[in-house]
């Protein structure tokens, strides 16, 4: 089995690669693969509760995880210098690193980390692959400055190969004159996220009434995740159909301001702002909530949208690619402009309104996403790519 270092986010670092790529490895050390992690830790990540040691959702510890830090921000713009400090540190850092158990491969968890890493790994003899997470295909969406975007592209061109977790991400990336890229689609754990009778504690917990249609959101409320349109269409949505309550799991910059914005409309008593909650838990929310709402303006391939609907729930999202890609309208989910508030409130009330719709996308929609997204067939695809490259 091939000796893997990974380099990219880890748990309890938030946000779906750091759940993608822990999920993975746990699924691959059970079956004999040797992986170290590396999560470069910034100091703005170490306000992060819960510690850096890495947290596993199964509490089995498979993997050794080297601890870092650097005084920089990956994942922001940054500087120059501060690219070039990032840089210098990996092109000191690694050698180090496999200098006592050479891997067979590094897989890098993002275009951020790339910087410096790809570059020295092959001075080294180690081939690296590449997974694009948010920059690039933000870059492509054309929500991320052309300067930035183009970096990332320069400093993802040094990989010997490029996994795109979306079909849309590897088209976009072939027609950037990427030569190199393979489509894995993201997936998940399809037992865990299952469709199954709801937790009546956590109903009574969040002073939720059996009247309630609940509408969920879960997310890192970054500005891209659009969160103040939930606030604009649920001001609509309650004017017809005051029976709704809105559950919002999550944490980020935008929170205070979509908080503001129900104080604001009037319509804060019928929000339950829960915070951040451990994955494991995630699941529960999922099973209690009639309707799963993500407005986003950039995806890669958000787990949300199959977490929600391996969990037999209705998902409604903005028209982007991303959803585009796993949501059939009135099938496997709904769908509605991107950024139009009034379509997404019109789309929640559809939703709201019709049980029978509900199951009978929910029902496909499990079905779908155990046909085309699950561990399972992933892992399969993903060790067949690193089997081939650690021969090479």
């Amino acid at each position: 089995m091939p000796n893997i270092l990974y380099v990219g986010r880890c748990p309890p670092h938030r946000g779906g690669p750091a759940i993608r790529f822990s999920t993975l490895f746990n699924h691959l050390a059970e079956k004999g693969y040797v992986i170290r992690a590396l999560d470069p830790i910034t100091p703005h990540d170490s306000t992060i509760s819960g510690g850096y040691s890495w947290k596993y959702h199964d509490g089995v510890q498979l993997f050794d995880h080297y601890k870092c830090s650097y005084y920089t921000t990956v994942g922001n713009s940054g500087s120059d210098a501060d690219r070039k400090r990032y840089a210098a540190y990996m092109e000191d850092l690694l050698p180090r690193l496999v200098a006592a158990d050479k891997p067979d491969l590094i897989l890098v968890g993002g275009e951020y980390f790339a910087n410096g890493l790809v570059g020295a790994a092959r001075r080294l003899g180690i081939p690296t692959v590449l997974t694009p997470t948010g920059g690039i295909p933000a870059y492509f969406r054309g929500v991320l400055p052309k300067e930035h975007g183009q970096r990332l592209l320069a400093d993802a061109s040094e990989a010997d190969l490029i996994i795109a977790c979306a079909a849309h991400l590897g088209e976009d990336m072939r027609a950037a004159g990427f030569d190199n890229v393979e489509i894995i689609q993201n997936f998940i754990d399809t037992e865990k996220f299952s469709n199954s009778t709801p937790d009546t504690d956590l109903l009574r917990q969040l002073d939720i009434h059996d009247d309630d249609i609940i509408v969920l959101h879960a997310s890192n409320m970054v500005p891209q995740k659009r969160v103040l349109d939930i606030a604009g269409a649920a001001r609509l949505a309650l004017e017809r159909d005051p029976r709704l309550v809105f559950v919002v799991v999550g944490d980020g910059p935008c929170l205070s301001a979509f908080k503001a914005a129900c104080d604001r409309d009037g319509t804060a008593e019928r929000f339950r702002f829960v915070g951040w909650i451990d994955h494991s838990r995630m699941p529960a929310y999922y099973r209690i909530a009639d309707v799963v709402v993500l407005p986003s303006e950039t995806e890669g391939l958000a787990l949300n949208y199959l977490e929600s609907q391996a969990c037999g729930r209705v998902i409604c999202a903005s028209d982007i690619p991303a959803a585009s890609e796993v949501i059939t309208h009135g099938h496997t989910g709904l769908l509605f402009p991107m950024g139009n508030i009034r379509e997404l409130a019109d789309t929640i009330l559809l939703a709201a309104d019709d049980r029978n719709l509900r199951g009978h996308i929910g029902a496909a929609a499990r079905a779908f996403v155990c046909r085309h997204h699950s561990l399972d067939q992933a892992a399969a695809k993903y060790q067949a790519v690193f089997e081939r490259l650690s021969q090479r």
